[in-house]
C-alpha cells in the first residue's frame, strides 16, 4: 500500500522525498490520493508536473466542500487555472462564496480565467518600469531593490508567470546598466548613523487614547460572521442562515472574555489572553470586552 502511494504521489510530479513526506501525513496523503484519481479520470494520459503541483497545493490548502473541491479540479485540469497565484484567487473566492450554487462568471473573473498574458506585454510593462525607475537605477545601479522592479510588474499584470516577469525585468535592468563591475560586487560600506537629536516630549492630551494596533497572529483574525474563512470551519447547508441571525442579534459586536485567576498568578500566557482579548476589543471600536473576577463577584463590562 504504501508503495502504491509513492507511485501515485510521483506519477504527478513528486520526488522521491517529498512523496514518502507526504505518504507520512495520513489526511493530506488519503486527499491528494482522490484529487488525483478524480483528476485521471477527466484527463487523457498522464498528469503533467504542472497540474500535479496544483493538485498538491488543493489537497494542502484548500478546506473547501467536496462540490467545490471537485470545480477546482475541474479548472486544474482543463488549464483554466494553471498557476499557483490563480489557484490562491479561486481559494479566496470559495471562502467567501461556501456554500449555494456558485457564480461561475464571478468565480472566473476572480481567478483571472481565459486572461492571457503574452512575452510581449511582460517586456512592454517591464520596459515601463525600468523607465520610471531610471534615475534610481543609475544612481544605484545593481544595490536597487530588484523585488522592488518586479512586484510593479506583478502590480500591472497579476496573472503573469512569475518566472517570466523576472527574467523580464533583470534583462531590461542589464541592457540598461550593462554588466556588473567590480565596483557593483563590493558591499557598500554602512553609514554612520547620525546621533538622535533631544527633542521635548509632546504633549499628551490625556483625554485621548490612542487606538492601539494589531499585530502578529490578531491580524489574522476574520471579521464577524466571516467565521467560514476560516481553514477546518464545518459548513453545513445552514451555516449562512445562522451567521445572519447571529449578526442580526449582536449587531456585528464581538464579546471577548477574560477571566482572571484570583487563587493563582499573573504569567506569560494570562499576558497573551490579556493582550488578545482587550486589544482586540479596543482596536476595533466596536467590542465588548468582559471580565469575572471569581464566582462571587458579577460580571464586569468593559466598554470600548
Amino acid at each position: 500500500m504504501a508503495e502504491d502511494l509513492l507511485s501515485l504521489f510521483q506519477s504527478i510530479g513528486l520526488s522521491e522525498v517529498k512523496a514518502k513526506e507526504t505518504a507520512k501525513n495520513v489526511a493530506v496523503s488519503a486527499t491528494l490520493s482522490t484529487l488525483i484519481i478524480e483528476a485521471k479520470s477527466k484527463v487523457v494520459g498522464e498528469l503533467d508536473k504542472a497540474v500535479g503541483s496544483l493538485l498538491y497545493h488543493l489537497a494542502t490548502r484548500f478546506k473547501g466542500q467536496p462540490d467545490r473541491t471537485s470545480i477546482l479540479v475541474d479548472y486544474v485540469c482543463a488549464r483554466k487555472i494553471s498557476s499557483e497565484q490563480q489557484l490562491t484567487a479561486a481559494f479566496e473566492f470559495m471562502k467567501s462564496n461556501p456554500v449555494g450554487k456558485l457564480d461561475l462568471t464571478a468565480f472566473e473573473q476572480s481567478c483571472g480565467v481565459g486572461v492571457v498574458v503574452t512575452q510581449g506585454d511582460i517586456d512592454r510593462e517591464a520596459k515601463g518600469v525600468i523607465k520610471a525607475h531610471e534615475e534610481e537605477l543609475k544612481e544605484r545601479r545593481y544595490t536597487y531593490p530588484v523585488g522592488v522592479l518586479i512586484g510593479e510588474v506583478r502590480d500591472r499584470l497579476k496573472w503573469a508567470d512569475g518566472k517570466l516577469v523576472k527574467e523580464a525585468v533583470e534583462r531590461e535592468r542589464l541592457a540598461l546598466l550593462g554588466e556588473k563591475t567590480a565596483a557593483d560586487e563590493q558591499k557598500p560600506a554602512p553609514k554612520q548613523a547620525a546621533a538622535p537629536k533631544k527633542e521635548p516630549a509632546p504633549q499628551v492630551d490625556r483625554e485621548v487614547e490612542e487606538k492601539p494596533q494589531l499585530s502578529g497572529e490578531a491580524l489574522g483574525f476574520h471579521n464577524p460572521g466571516e467565521n467560514y474563512k476560516t481553514d477546518g470551519y464545518v459548513i453545513t447547508p445552514k451555516t449562512m442562515d445562522l451567521i445572519k441571525e447571529h449578526l442580526r442579534q449582536t449587531g456585528g459586536k464581538v464579546v471577548t472574555r477574560f477571566p482572571p485567576e484570583p487563587n493563582g498568578i499573573l504569567h506569560i500566557g494570562h499576558a497573551k489572553a490579556i493582550n488578545f482579548n482587550f486589544g482586540y476589543a479596543k482596536s476595533n471600536n466596536i467590542c465588548t470586552s468582559c471580565s469575572k473576577f471569581g464566582s462571587i463577584f458579577p460580571y464586569v463590562l468593559v466598554f470600548i
